[in-house]
C-alpha cells in the first residue's frame, strides 16, 4: 500500500495563469496552482517555451499558487506550461499550454511617458 501512495501523481496543472501577450525583455509574473490526490505538498516549476526551464519552486500545500517570472529574448509564439510535483518525488505530466505571444518594443514603447504627447 505504501508503494502505491508513493506512485500516485500529483494531478496534471491547469495551464498557468498568466499574460498572452507582451514585449521583449519585459519580466512577466505566472501564476500555477497544483494539487495532490493525497494531501501531499507540491513544488512547480514552468516550462517557457523557449528551452528554459524555471526551477522548482518551494513546496506548498495544494491549492496553494505559485508564481515565477520570465522574460524573452526573441519576438514570437511560446507555450507556458507548468508540472507539479509532490513532496515524494513524483511528479505530474506538463500541463496544457498558455500561449504567450512577445513582440519587440515599438518606437512609441520605447518614448518615456511624460515625453509623449
Amino acid at each position: 500500500m505504501d508503494l502505491l501512495k508513493t506512485a500516485i501523481q500529483p494531478l496534471t496543472p491547469p495551464p498557468p495563469d498568466g499574460v498572452s501577450r507582451g514585449c521583449m525583455h519585459s519580466v512577466y509574473p505566472f501564476t500555477a496552482v497544483a494539487r495532490d490526490p493525497l494531501g501531499y505538498g507540491v513544488y512547480c516549476r514552468f516550462n517557457w517555451g523557449d528551452g528554459q526551464m524555471s526551477d522548482w519552486t518551494d513546496p506548498a500545500p495544494g491549492g496553494s499558487p505559485h508564481t515565477q517570472a520570465h522574460a524573452w529574448d526573441k519576438p514570437g509564439r511560446y507555450e507556458v506550461r507548468v508540472q507539479a510535483k509532490n513532496t515524494r518525488g513524483v511528479q505530474s505530466a506538463w500541463s496544457p499550454a498558455l500561449v504567450v505571444k512577445i513582440e519587440e518594443q515599438t518606437a512609441v514603447d520605447r518614448v518615456p511617458v511624460e515625453e509623449r504627447g
